[in-house]
């Protein structure tokens, strides 16, 4: 335990979950913008959720699933999202797309 809270203490680690929270919270606002199926984006460094508008939050967690990227739910209809302290804006990038990508074959 105090080996790992001494790792993600470290400056890097805490840089890049600011920036890379930033990131996603910023993207996951453009994703609920275009496609309206999320709102109430909300969290705070890599700890993110937002509201799920397009049926069961469930439904879009399986089919997420199926695409290789693992999100959960919480609360009554509210999708969160918890990446790895070392997640890179390319990682970022590709969840947003499948995340499209799982909307828009939902929406079929």
């Amino acid at each position: 335990v105090d080996f790992m809270i001494k790792e993600v203490s470290k400056p890097h680690i805490l840089n890049n979950v600011k920036d890379m929270g930033d990131y996603l919270k910023s993207e996951m606002e453009k994703l609920a913008h275009n496609t309206g199926a999320f709102s109430n984006v909300r969290g705070i460094g890599l700890m993110l959720a937002a509201d799920y508008n397009k049926g069961n939050v469930k439904d879009f967690i399986k089919a997420a699933l199926k695409k290789g990227l693992v999100v959960l739910a919480c609360g009554e209809n509210s999708l969160r999202v918890l990446p790895p302290l070392i997640i890179t804006r390319d990682h970022v990038d590709e969840a947003m797309a499948k995340m499209r990508e799982t909307l828009l074959e939902m929406d079929d």
